[in-house]
């Protein structure tokens, strides 16, 4: 059977699961019986690059010098691409099996490019699961966002395809593939799925899942909630899951007013663990003003729980027209949001998506993309 390599800099390790939508992803692809699916995942410097087997997906790990970034991937590449031949060619993997090399992100591209000239039979795909406005830190100078912005174009134009989560994503992004494809984040709906009896009758629970940066805006559920106890909702209960440098502040806030009791703050939950935090909700809702798509919505849409996000991000594409007033807020407006959560709770909307959400669904029709276009045997 044909090979499916997955080279990633974001893969789940064994003492940290960030990133399970790639984990998610190659379970679908391998799962489809078309491909032996393998994730080489680089790691930096600092790290041992041992392989492991994550979820029975083997991971064979390479250094590499190339921030995620991408910056001087197209000066620093060759000194990955030794570490990469060295362990590609130690798992016995040849160049000739391999039908699709796909990546995540910018800085593996002149790898898979590398790959192609070796052999010309290989499909080169680059994802990308963020957009224009998600570059980090580094993102913050915009003379340095156009340049990313601008390397990124470079080192995709030279692609198969490159593959965006939404077509927000992609429309914000400069990336010039010789094909696109948009590939949504399914769900896998034998990890996700409603369980009956986990609700609590007494209270009413929102829950939100998201680092704690400022785009996913949590502040913003916060000012809501507050509005909604000063407006009557005293069964109100919050749940965040999450870390990140906002978390302080947002603690602070709630431990100094109305919401104090109301609000509860979790760290990172497994995978595995967050059907059950999930199943517990009324509500979820994740105000995030800059998403490129964002799992955790249909993570909870699986387990029977409606959810909320802004306008004009990657989710409202799951959204129908009539239905977008119900569910989607404008952006960093608490006022909006009190007033849909309360329209939610007195109405119990039933929510409809455009498309379905199981990711084997997606999966199948990416796969079928691939192979109608190039013609793959």
């Amino acid at each position: 059977m044909k090979k499916y390599l997955i080279v990633t800099p974001m893969f789940p390790m064994p003492n940290s699961f960030r990133g399970p939508f790639l984990t998610d992803q190659a379970h679908a692809i391998q799962k489809s019986g078309r491909y032996d699916v393998v994730v080489f995942k680089s790691a930096p410097l600092n790290q041992k690059a041992d392989p492991y087997t994550y979820d029975g997906i083997p991971v064979i790990q390479f250094h590499d010098f190339i921030p995620f970034s991408g910056a001087l991937s197209n000066v620093l590449w060759p000194l990955g691409a030794v570490n990469f031949t060295v362990e590609l060619e130690k798992s016995g993997i040849r160049l000739e099996d391999v039908a699709v090399c796909h990546t995540h992100g910018v800085s593996l591209i002149p790898l898979l490019n590398y790959l192609k000239r070796r052999n010309p039979d290989i499909v080169t795909a680059a994802q990308f699961h963020y957009s224009e406005h998600q570059w980090g830190r580094l993102g913050q100078f915009g003379w340095l966002r156009n340049y990313l912005c601008q390397n990124s174009a470079k080192l995709t134009a030279l692609t198969d395809v490159s593959i965006s989560v939404s077509a927000y994503s992609f429309a914000t992004l400069n990336i010039r593939g010789r094909h696109h494809y948009t590939l949504y984040n399914g769900v896998d709906l034998n990890k996700f799925y409603s369980v009956p009896g986990l609700r609590d009758a007494k209270t009413f629970h929102i829950g939100c899942v998201g680092n704690f940066i400022p785009l996913k805006d949590q502040m913003t559920l916060l000012r809501a909630a507050e509005k909604l106890l000063q407006n009557g909702m005293v069964d109100l209960k919050v749940s965040f899951v999450g870390s990140g440098p906002t978390l302080n502040e947002c603690k602070k806030y709630a431990e100094n007013t109305a919401l104090s009791g109301h609000v509860h703050f979790r760290s990172e939950v497994d995978h595995s663990e967050l059907n059950s935090f999930y199943n517990s909700l009324d509500l979820f809702i994740l105000p995030s003003y800059c998403e490129a798509f964002g799992c955790v919505y249909l993570e909870a849409s699986a387990c029977g729980v409606p959810f909320m996000g802004c306008l004009g991000q990657g989710i409202e594409e799951f959204i129908s027209e009539p239905d977008k007033d119900k569910w989607l807020i404008q952006p960093r407006s608490w006022e909006d949001l009190a007033i849909k959560i309360a329209d939610f709770r007195k109405n119990s909307w039933k929510q409809e998506l455009n498309y379905p959400i199981d990711i084997q669904w997606h999966v199948g029709r990416y796969l079928d993309y691939l192979e109608e276009t190039f013609e793959m045997k």
